[in-house]
């Protein structure tokens, strides 16, 4: 991985560190915006749009892009995983759900109790994670079916042409 202080040119008597910088360019990337970049790491406007003319400013963009990129797919990554077990758990165990019914007094009383997921339910979450699965495993998701008028109007051609059917024979026009 890249050091993001040797994307930086040497910048003798400048007033704005490194780490400046790099708070300015990663804000960048975050909102994509000069402006707002400038404002939330305390940097003029006008000195934040003069870095982002310069080569060197598109390099650290490139790699802090880079970097946010992982940051952002692990996140996403967590985020499955926990809604994968969680629906793991809901389907084996049910959903929870508050019911209200009546004490031996006749009092209301609020419980939560464990309710079998819908067969509904299961089904959209079972089709979806097949779905997914095989996407991951770059397998086909969808079947095509192509309209057949076409291959039928070359078909049709390829009899004119040669005298015979596809599966060899003659056709009793031909001579």
């Amino acid at each position: 991985m890249t050091d993001l202080h040797e994307l930086i040119p040497g910048r003798h008597g400048s007033y704005h560190s490194h780490e400046t910088i790099i708070a300015a360019a990663t804000h960048y990337v975050v909102c994509g915006n000069v402006r707002e970049s400038a404002e939330a790491s305390g940097v003029p406007v006008r000195t934040v749009t003069e870095w982002a003319s310069l080569p060197w400013w598109s390099a650290l963009v490139a790699e802090l892009r880079l970097r946010k990129q992982d940051e952002l797919d692990a996140a996403l990554s967590g985020l499955i995983h926990s809604a994968v077990e969680a629906a793991r758990t809901r389907i084996a165990q049910g959903d929870c759900r508050l019911v209200k019914r009546k004490d031996a007094d006749g009092n209301d009383v609020h419980e939560l109790v464990n309710v079998p997921v819908s067969a509904r339910d299961a089904a959209v979450v079972a089709a979806i994670a097949a779905d997914k699965r095989q996407i991951v495993r770059g397998e086909a998701t969808e079947i095509v079916r192509h309209d057949s008028t076409k291959l039928d109007q070359l078909r049709e051609q390829m009899r004119t042409i040669s005298g015979r059917t596809i599966d060899g024979t003659c056709t009793p026009s031909s001579g």
